[in-house]
Parts: structure tokens; sequence; C-alpha cells
């Protein structure tokens, strides 16, 4: 509100969904058990709510995706599974990671390793990125930042190395911090400039 009232950011609002992280689920998207399918929710019931309850343009210039963490991960994915949907994408400290078999199976151990592997392909960024053609045109512009001292910046710089071999455009930050909110606020205020700058052109 601060920045707005300045003119230093185009008027916006924020919406930020609760997904329930802390819970075993991989909270954003579908879950391979289909009893959590959070992404559905997002795109067929969230997104028209919004639009519908408050005074927002609906056109892609005009809206973006952000997120913290796995909701970093989620933006991203968000991002590649809806590409006419965001003008903008921005992942803080996300938690993008190749297939990891203890990972996934101590939250589903009722699922198969030949399910879960299969599942997790439509939310493996790094993959996705690395066996894309080279010089495809994106669809979104891109934002990526994470602290030095976060377990996650070694995954987003392989986030990073995967989308400059295939010449996409984006922006790529590590700065000095952590996985935790004083990070996170501390580059609020430049990723919400990237994003109104896109806005505004």
């Amino acid at each position: 509100d601060k920045a707005i009232l300045a003119g230093d950011i185009a008027p916006m609002i924020v919406v930020t969904p609760d997904a329930n992280f802390g819970s075993k689920r991989i909270s954003y998207f579908n879950d391979p058990e289909g009893d959590f399918n959070f992404e559905d929710f997002f795109f067929k019931e969230f997104i028209p709510f919004i639009e519908k309850n408050y005074r927002c343009r609906t056109e892609k210039g005009s809206r973006a995706i952000a997120g913290a963490s796995m909701g970093g991960q989620a933006a991203i994915q968000y991002a590649l599974h809806q590409p006419d949907l965001f003008s903008v994408t921005c992942a803080l400290s996300a938690a993008v990671r190749k297939y990891e078999s203890e990972y996934f199976k101590n939250r589903f151990p009722n699922v198969s390793e030949k399910t879960l592997i299969e599942w997790y392909k439509q939310y493996d960024a790094i993959s996705y990125f690395e066996n894309l053609p080279e010089n495809t045109e994106s669809k979104t512009k891109w934002y990526i930042v994470c602290g030095d001292d976060d377990r996650l910046s070694a995954n987003n710089s392989l986030l990073h190395i995967a989308m400059k071999s295939k010449g996409i455009p984006h922006e790529f930050r590590i700065y000095n911090g952590a996985h935790d909110w004083l990070f996170w606020r501390n580059v609020l205020p430049e990723f919400m400039t990237y994003i109104s700058d896109s806005f505004r052109k």
C-alpha cells in the first residue's frame, strides 16, 4: 500500500491462498492419491472467485503469480501448466527438486514408487527446462531469488543453469539470507517492482 501511494508500483491487489502447508500433503499441487487437488481448486475456483468479487483486470498482462518456498515451486509449475494466464512469475526460495524417493515415500507410503515417479514428472521444473528445446519462447517473465544460506539455493541454481542453457530469459538472484520471512521481506520491494514494471508495460 505504501509503495502504491508513493507511485513506486502500479496499483494491484495481492491474494494469498492457504494450501495447508505443514500437513503430510504436498500442498499447492494435485496429490497422487487424488484427494487433495489444490491445483485444480486454484484454477477452477480460486481465480474465478477473486475475479468475480474484486475489482481487478483479468487479462494476462495484468496477472502475475509469486510464491515463497513450496509456494515458489507452485508459482513456477502453475506458470508452466497454464502459460496463457500469467505475464510474470516470481519464485522466492522455491522448493524445486528432482524426484527424491525418500522425500515422497514418507508422505505417500501407500502409493507405489512407480506411481510417484510418474506423478512427479509434471512438477519437476528442473528436468522440464533441461529437456526443453533450445531457445523455446517463454510465455512469462521470470524472477527467481534465493538466499545463500538456504539449503534450497543449490537447486535454485540448478534451475537457473537449466534455464540459461536453453536460452530462457530470466532474472536470477542469490542474496545474503536464509529460508525465512526476514529474507522474503527484504526482497519484496525488488520483486514487486519487477511485477509492477511488467504491468505498466
